[in-house]
């Protein structure tokens, strides 16, 4: 097996982590919150959260980019809005 070989196996697992990561966190967030209040009236609160902010509260369960976490955020029907010009996603809590 020559080094081209090798970079390129290693440059594979690294993909394969980086798209489990992508699933854990998709799946983490999507067990966490609700990307709008489903239940009118149980009083929801609404969370406010940049992306890199959920990049470091997930930090220690996978390792994600803020643009991965932008991504799936998106993907997830989350909103966005913007405080003082800076983009906040939009949470609710999941009810059980």
């Amino acid at each position: 097996m020559d080094s081209s070989d090798k970079r390129t196996r290693k440059a594979q697992a690294k993909d394969a982590g980086a798209d489990s990561d992508r699933e854990l966190f998709k799946q983490i967030i999507e067990h966490q919150h609700m990307p709008q209040d489903e239940m009118p009236g149980h009083d929801a609160t609404r969370q406010l959260a940049t992306s890199s902010d959920l990049q470091y509260r997930y930090r220690d369960m996978c390792t994600v980019s803020v643009s991965t976490v932008a991504e799936v955020m998106m993907e997830l029907g989350y909103r966005f809005t913007f405080v003082m010009g800076l983009p906040y996603w939009e949470l609710y809590d999941r009810i059980e």
